[in-house]
């Protein structure tokens, strides 16, 4: 899945927009192989469920973690 699919982006997590784009680039390059016939539909889709943990999985679950924070604190 890629932008919004791939899950809620908190505010705290930095720019959505950028987030989608960097993701939209992970899954086209991971697509173009597909194409090219270097990997299969599975490697594919492992690749860039890999890519994508690899960039934002921390990231997202920093700013639930702070949003959370904020509310119960707030």
């Amino acid at each position: 899945m890629v932008g919004d699919a791939a899950g809620m982006i908190t505010p705290l997590c930095g720019n959505g927009m950028s987030m989608a784009l960097h993701a939209s680039k992970l899954v086209a390059e991971q697509v173009n192989l597909f194409l090219q016939d270097r990997v299969t539909r599975q490697q594919m889709e492992q690749h860039y469920t890999n890519l994508w943990q690899q960039q934002f999985a921390k990231r997202l679950k920093m700013g639930r973690v702070i949003q959370r924070s904020l509310v119960i604190h707030g």
